[in-house]
């Protein structure tokens, strides 16, 4: 299975390239074959697999496991600083805590609230963006208006951006997702910074990241400027990142807080935009599903132009359903730690300094824990023996769960019903339902010209269903017809 020097790499990298399938979908099989237990080896480095509830929990409610090394391989691609000492890539618990707090602050329930004009607003540029195609027999690109969109909230509700994102190209886009794939083909090919036929596209690359994060140094200190001048700033994540530049204990420079600029611009727009996607997607498959969410959104919504906070609240089916996309499709695949001291998972003795790595995306597929795991139902959420605690983690666990969870969930909620709200769908024939892995988990476009979320879209008339009712069973897995 493996050999002295690379180890498993032509294993996963066959899977991976020749088959298109993510490399957790790997894992996945190596759980399905060896257990809950099961060690990868690519090249000098090993990968332990735990996926048991009970050491999973052990690992991620406690403070004294600390993020795994793994996370330095955040801090850049081909030499130029990524996500650098982000709050994600952060190891030093007390260095991330003290920031935390801070960033907490910008994501509290009264914040979100005081959001909702934002999500509204970007989501009715969405509508305005794909209206001109509707009733035609143009189909529409959807995965390039969510990433805009989501892409707009972010900018304008956590650093004060007027930049015009949705309705004009804007290099953010590119600039976002070439440096995702630049840190995803970094640690899938370990020695592709001294490819030569590589060159361009690293150069690509590292102009995206400049780009990003020049960008996010001119954000910063214009925020610097204004709060010298004692102008009136809310509490949004530049403000936090300010903050935490006064913190007095270590030091937090203009490139670390750019490591955070860069950190939430890029999750806060791949989150979300991806959550949509797939749900888009798994909607189409299932019209049973998709009526049951366009009838709470009218019963909720109806013809309101403002989608309130406490609408929002009230979707608890909607809800159900992304968390079910969640469990699919996860917005990270795992997370990793740092063995504090000795631990024994499944009957396995664990050494103290292992590197543990936890992967949501295999739990969560497991039989052993959620019943058909491969079937998309949200009402698994209603039955309590159909999501045990700890195999279920898609924005991870404890203190260091992800701080923007309820944010991207409303922003969530918030666009899919103005979309439900005006527009019925179906999708492409075709559509395909592979999964791109890119750092994050989003859908495979088929083409240039087909994007991730291909689909039909029309006016909705009366209170027709939100999806055109469609063939439940897909061809080969790949299409609807």
């Amino acid at each position: 299975m493996s050999v002295f020097v690379s180890g498993n790499i032509n294993l996963v990298r066959e899977a991976v390239t020749c088959n298109g399938v993510p490399f957790m979908q790997v894992a996945w099989e190596l759980q399905e074959k060896y257990g809950p237990v099961f060690v990868l080896f690519i090249f000098h480095r090993e990968f332990v697999f735990i996926c048991d509830p009970v050491t999973i929990k052990t690992l991620l409610m406690s403070t004294e496991h600390s993020k795994s090394k793994h996370y330095k391989s955040l801090y850049g691609v081909y030499g130029i600083r990524f996500m650098g000492k982000g709050l994600v890539t952060e190891i030093d618990h007390d260095k991330w805590n003290a920031r935390r707090k801070l960033y907490n602050i910008a994501f509290h329930r009264k914040q979100l609230m005081d959001l909702m004009g934002d999500f509204n607003t970007s989501s009715d540029k969405l509508v305005l963006k794909l209206k001109p195609d509707a009733d035609t027999d143009k189909p529409v690109q959807l995965m390039d208006g969510l990433r805009r969109t989501t892409l707009d909230v972010i900018a304008k509700a956590a650093f004060g951006i007027s930049e015009e994102l949705i309705l004009k190209d804007s290099p953010f886009i590119d600039a976002v997702e070439t440096s995702m794939q630049g840190m995803h083909e970094q640690l899938r090919y370990p020695f592709d910074w001294m490819n030569p036929s590589r060159w361009k596209f690293r150069k690509q690359v590292k102009k995206s990241l400049l780009f990003l994060r020049d960008f996010g140094k001119d954000i910063i200190t214009k925020s610097q400027k204004e709060q010298l001048e004692g102008q009136h700033q809310t509490n949004n994540i530049v403000h936090s990142i300010l903050q935490c530049f006064h913190l007095d204990f270590y030091k937090f420079d203009m490139e670390t807080m750019v490591d955070d600029f860069v950190t939430f611009f890029v999750a806060g727009q791949e989150t979300t935009s991806n959550l949509l996607g797939f749900t888009i997607l798994e909607l189409g498959k299932r019209p049973d599903i998709a009526k049951r969410v366009q009838e709470e959104i009218d019963s909720i919504v109806g013809d309101k132009e403002f989608v309130e906070y406490q609408d929002v609240m009230k979707m608890e089916y909607t809800l159900l359903v992304f968390k079910e996309v969640l469990r699919l499709y996860p917005p990270a695949t795992g997370t990793s730690r740092m063995c504090a001291h000795d631990l024994t998972s499944c009957g396995f003795h664990i050494p103290a300094g292992t590197s543990i790595q936890m992967s949501h995306y295999i739990t969560s597929r497991m039989k052993q824990f959620f019943k058909n795991p491969l079937e998309f139902d949200p009402d698994r959420f209603l039955r309590d023996d159909d999501h045990p605690m700890y195999a279920y983690f898609p924005f991870s666990l404890g203190v260091r769960s992800c701080v923007g969870q309820q944010f991207a969930l409303i922003e969530a909620r918030v666009i899919l019903s103005k979309l439900f709200q005006k527009f019925t769908f179906k999708l492409d024939p075709t559509q395909s339902f592979a999964i791109l892995e890119q750092l994050t988990l989003k859908p495979k476009a088929v083409s240039k010209e087909r994007d991730g979320v291909c689909y039909w879209d029309m006016i909705r008339s009366g209170r027709d269903s939100g999806f055109e009712d469609v063939d439940q069973r897909n061809i080969d897995g790949i299409t609807i017809r």
